[in-house]
C-alpha cells in the first residue's frame, strides 16, 4: 500500500471535517426529532413570524449599491421560510425584521438531504464571480444559526412611515448579515428574552451606553443609535373555548405577583410602574418613538390572540435617548442656581475666615449685618451641630423621637426605589414585602404623623412660654420665623431638582425620574416655596414628599388660636379642640369609605388607588390634622405639668402597657395588608383611617410625657444620647435630600441585580445622603436658624427646635 493511498484512506478522518459532519447530522437529527415529536399548534405560526423575513427579494442589491462604502457589489441574500405555498400565503412584510430559518420540514428530517436544508433555507442572488452558490449559502447558514433564537426588532416593515427610518433600519440588518462591528454592537444592544422571567426578571435595559456610543463611519449615510426604553403591559387570556387553559399563574409571576398594579398610562415619576415591563430596543436614530412603538405593536400583536397573553406596549419619546440629548447645554436658570450655591459657598467662606480671625468676639458687639453674615461660619456651625444638650427646661427626648422617626421614614421611602429598580429576581423582594414585619414600611403614615406630632408639641410649648411672659402671641412674627426657618433649605433642594440634578448623569430610567421630577418643579416650583403644592394633584406636584412641609405650614396657622383659647377660656379651648378632632377623622372615614382609599399600602393597590388616596386624604391639611392638634394639646400640658410630678407606679405602668398597644395597633396590626391572598376590606381601611393617628398620637404623647416628667427610664436615656441628638439636627436636611439621591441612583441603573435584605441597604447611598444632608445643614439650615434669632429678636437657644 502505497503512501498516497494511505493518505487518502485517512484524510476523510481529519479532524475538522470530523466536526463539521457531526455537527451537521446532529442538527439535521436534532430538527427532525423536534418536529416530529412535537404537535403542530397555533403558536408555530406566530413564532415562525416573529423570526421571519425582513428584506423582499432584490432589496439587499439595492441597498448595497447604494451604501457600500468600497462601491463594488456584494452578495445579496433572500431568506424565505417553508415552501412556495407558505410564503405566498405570509402576511407582507412581517413587522420582525430578521430572516431566520423555520423548522426542517419532515421529509427533509428523514432524509437528511443536506442540499434540500440548504435550499429550504435560503436562496442567493446577485452572487459575484469569485463565491459560488455553496459559499454563500454556508454564509446565509452561518447568520441564520447565530440568530436562530436571538430574533432582531428592525422597523423596517412597509407599515413604518418614516422613510429614512425604514431605510437605515434595513441597512442595519443587511449589515448584521455581513457581521458589520458596529450593526452587532445596535443589535447587541436591544434587550433580549432572559432567564428567570418567571422570578421577575422581565424589565431588560439592554445596554444604554453601547447603543449611544456606536456610529456607522463606514457608510455614506451616517447612522447612530438611538436608545428606546419601551412599556409593555401584559395580561393573561383564555387559550381555548372551554376557559381552562391560561397562563395567569406565570404572568402573574412575570409582574412579581403584583406587589404594586399599574399600567403604562399610569405617572411613574415618584410612585413605580411596578407590573409595567420594560423593554429596551436598539434602533438608528432617524426612527422615531413611534417607529419603535409600531414595530413592537407588529410583532407582538399575532400573540395576543395565539398564545393566552395580551400585549400593550407604549413608548414614550421621553423615554428615547440619542447621543446628544444625553448632554444638554446649561440654560440660563442652571447657571444662575450654581451661581446661587457659588454665592453662598463663598459667603460661607468668607465667614468662617472671618470668625477664625475674631477669636472669642460677643456677638453683641457686632452689628446687625455683620451677625447675619457671621451666621454662616462653618465653625460656629460645626459646634453648634454637635453641642450638647440645651438645657433641662426644654423637650428633650423629642431629639431622639424625631431622629428614629426619620431613619423609619428613610427606610419607608426607600421602598420606592427598590419598586423602581429592575431586579432579576423581584420575586423576592415582594416576598420580603409580604412578610408580618412589612408592614413597618409600607405604613409611612404613622412616621409622617410623627412629624406633625412632633411640630405640634414644639410650637405650642414654646407658644405658651411666650404667652406666659407676654400675655400674648405675635401671630404674624411667628409665622414668619417659622418661614424664614424652614424656606431657604426648601429653595436650595428645589433649585437643585429642577435645574442641576439632570445634568449630572444619564441613565435608561433617567427621563422618567429625574428629568420628569425636574420639569414639574420647573413649572410649579413656587408652589412650593409658599406651602401651597398639596392644593394640587399629587402627580404634578414638585418635590412630591414636600408636601408634609405645606402640610406643617398650614396647620401652624392654628397653633396660635388654640394657645390662646387653652390659656385664655380653656373650656371654650378644649371643646374645639375636640370638635377639629372629630371632623377630621370623620373627613378621613367618609373620604375611605366612598372613593376605595387605604392609607396602607397593601398587595395588589394600583398606582391609581395610590394617587387617589393621596389626592382626597392624605395630602389634605384637615384630614391630617389629628396628631398636630393633639400635639399642640400636649405642648401646652407639658408647659403647665411640673417636671418632678408623682404618678402612682400602678399609673405608669398602665400606661407604658397601653401605649404599647396603641402603637402595636397603629403599625403592626394591619400586617395582614401585606398578604398576596389579601382583598380590599372597605370598612377596614376607613375605621383604621379615622382612629390610627388618634390612637398612634396618643402612644406617642405617652412617651414624651412620660420621659419629660421622669418616668421614661432607660428609654429617656437612650432619645436623649447625643448620636441621637446631632442626627436629629440634620433630619430636617435629610428629609429634604433623600429623594434626589435616590433617583439619581435609579436613574443611573444600566442593568438588572439581585435583590437581597442586606444588599438592599446600600452603605454609599447612605453615606451621600448624609454628607449631602451635613452641607446643607451648615449652608442653609443652622444659618437660618442665627437668621432667625437676629431679625426677629429672640433667643436662638429657645426658638432652635421650632
Amino acid at each position: 500500500m502505497g503512501l498516497s493511498t494511505v493518505k487518502r484512506l485517512v484524510d476523510p478522518f481529519n479532524p475538522y471535517r470530523i466536526i463539521a459532519y457531526y455537527a451537521l447530522i446532529f442538527v439535521v437529527r436534532a430538527d427532525g426529532n423536534v418536529k416530529n415529536s412535537i404537535v403542530k399548534t397555533e403558536l408555530e405560526g406566530p413564532i415562525q413570524e416573529l423570526l421571519g423575513n425582513i428584506i423582499a427579494a432584490g432589496e439587499d442589491e439595492r441597498l448595497l449599491s447604494e451604501f457600500s462604502s468600497d462601491g463594488r457589489g456584494r452578495e445579496a441574500v433572500v431568506l424565505h421560510q417553508g415552501n412556495e405555498k407558505e410564503i405566498i400565503h405570509q402576511r407582507p412584510q412581517g413587522p420582525v425584521e430578521l430572516p431566520l430559518p423555520s423548522a426542517t420540514n419532515d421529509h427533509s428530517a428523514e432524509t437528511g438531504s443536506l442540499e434540500s436544508l440548504q435550499n429550504q433555507f435560503c436562496t442567493s442572488t446577485g452572487v459575484p464571480d469569485n463565491e459560488g452558490p455553496s459559499s454563500t449559502r454556508t454564509k446565509d447558514r452561518r447568520f441564520q444559526n447565530v440568530f436562530n433564537f436571538l430574533p432582531v426588532l428592525a422597523p423596517t416593515s412597509d407599515r413604518i412611515r418614516n422613510e429614512a427610518c425604514r431605510k437605515h433600519s434595513k441597512i442595519f440588518v443587511h449589515q448584521l448579515k455581513l457581521y458589520k462591528l458596529w450593526a452587532l454592537q445596535m443589535y447587541d444592544s436591544s434587550a433580549k428574552l432572559p432567564s428567570g422571567i418567571l422570578r421577575g426578571n422581565a424589565n431588560q435595559l439592554g445596554d444604554f451606553d453601547q447603543c449611544l456610543a456606536l456610529t456607522a463611519d463606514d457608510l455614506s449615510s451616517n447612522i447612530e443609535g438611538k436608545y428606546c426604553l419601551a412599556s409593555v403591559d401584559v395580561q393573561s387570556t383564555t387559550m381555548d373555548s372551554d376557559d381552562t387553559v391560561s397562563l395567569e399563574q406565570a404572568v402573574h409571576l412575570v409582574q412579581s405577583y403584583g406587589l404594586i398594579r399599574s399600567t403604562y398610562n399610569d405617572p411613574g415619576h415618584f410612585i413605580p410602574q411596578f407590573t409595567t415591563i420594560k423593554w429596551a430596543m436598539c434602533v438608528p436614530a432617524i426612527c422615531s418613538s413611534v417607529d419603535v412603538e409600531q414595530t413592537l405593536v407588529q410583532a407582538l400583536q399575532d400573540y395576543n390572540e395565539t398564545t393566552g397573553v395580551r400585549f400593550d406596549v407604549h413608548v414614550d419619546p421621553d423615554m428615547c435617548y440619542v447621543k446628544e440629548e444625553t448632554r444638554h447645554p446649561l440654560g440660563t436658570a442652571t447657571v444662575c442656581t450654581l451661581a446661587f450655591f457659588a454665592v453662598v459657598i463663598c459667603l460661607t467662606a468668607i465667614a468662617t475666615f472671618r470668625d477664625s480671625r475674631q477669636g472669642t468676639q460677643h456677638p453683641q458687639e457686632q452689628g446687625q449685618l455683620e451677625r447675619v453674615v457671621m451666621a454662616f461660619s462653618v465653625r460656629k456651625n460645626v459646634n453648634e451641630l454637635l453641642a450638647d444638650l440645651p438645657s433641662e427646661g426644654d423637650i428633650n427626648c423629642i431629639y431622639g423621637v424625631r431622629a428614629l422617626c426619620t431613619v423609619l421614614l428613610y427606610l419607608a421611602h426607600k421602598v420606592i426605589t427598590f419598586a423602581f429598580s429592575p431586579y432579576s429576581n423581584r420575586v423576592v423582594f415582594t416576598e420580603v414585602t409580604n412578610k408580618s414585619w412589612g408592614t413597618v414600611f409600607r405604613a409611612s403614615l404613622v412616621y409622617t404623623d410623627s412629624f406633625l406630632f412632633l411640630s405640634g408639641v414644639l410650637t405650642s410649648f414654646n407658644m405658651s412660654k411666650e404667652m406666659e411672659r407676654k400675655k400674648h402671641i405675635n401671630w404674624t412674627k411667628k409665622y414668619l420665623a417659622r418661614f424664614i426657618r424652614l424656606t431657604p433649605a426648601l429653595v436650595a433642594v428645589l433649585l437643585f431638582y429642577a435645574y442641576v440634578l439632570e445634568h449630572l448623569g444619564a441613565g435608561p430610567l433617567w427621563h422618567l425620574v429625574v428629568k420628569r421630577n425636574a420639569d414639574l418643579c420647573k413649572e410649579s416650583l413656587w408652589r412650593n416655596i409658599i406651602y401651597i403644592q398639596n392644593f394640587f394633584p399629587f402627580e404634578k406636584m414638585c418635590a412630591t414628599h414636600t408636601h408634609q412641609l405645606a402640610l406643617d405650614m398650614q396647620l401652624s396657622l392654628l397653633s396660635p388660636l388654640l394657645v390662646t383659647l387653652l390659656w385664655q377660656w380653656r373650656v371654650c379651648g378644649v371643646l374645639v379642640l375636640l370638635c377639629l378632632h372629630a371632623l377630621s377623622a370623620s373627613l378621613r372615614y367618609l373620604a375611605t369609605l366612598q372613593h376605595h382609599l387605604s392609607l396602607v399600602i397593601f398587595h395588589g393597590m394600583s398606582v391609581t388607588q395610590l394617587y387617589q388616596t393621596a389626592n382626597l386624604s392624605y395630602s389634605q391639611s384637615i384630614h391630617r390634622a389629628t396628631p398636630y392638634l393633639l400635639g399642640v394639646s400636649l405642648g401646652f400640658l407639658l408647659h403647665k405639668t411640673d417636671k418632678h410630678v408623682h404618678v402612682p407606679k400602678t399609673a405608669v405602668w398602665a400606661g407604658w402597657l397601653l401605649a404599647i398597644y396603641f402603637a402595636y395597633l397603629s403599625l403592626l396590626s394591619p400586617s395582614n395588608l401585606g398578604l398576596r391572598d389579601y382583598e380590599y376590606d372597605v370598612h377596614y381601611a376607613s375605621t383604621y383611617a379615622a382612629f390610627s393617628p388618634i390612637i398612634w398620637s396618643l402612644a406617642l404623647s405617652w412617651l414624651v410625657w412620660a420621659c419629660f416628667t421622669g418616668y421614661g427610664g432607660y428609654l429617656n436615656t437612650f432619645l436623649c444620647c447625643k448620636g441621637l441628638v446631632i442626627f436629629s439636627r440634620i433630619s430636617y436636611a435629610v428629609y429634604l435630600t433623600q429623594f434626589a439621591v435616590f433617583f439619581y441612583n435609579v436613574g443611573s441603573i444600566r442593568a438588572s441585580g439581585e435583590f437581597s435584605v442586606l444588599r438592599g441597604v446600600d452603605v454609599v447611598e447612605v453615606l451621600t445622603v448624609v454628607v449631602v444632608s451635613v452641607a446643607l445643614t451648615l449652608l442653609f439650615d443652622l444659618p437660618m436658624q442665627h437668621i432667625k434669632a437676629v431679625l426677629m429678636g429672640v433667643d436662638k437657644r429657645r426658638s432652635k427646635l421650632t
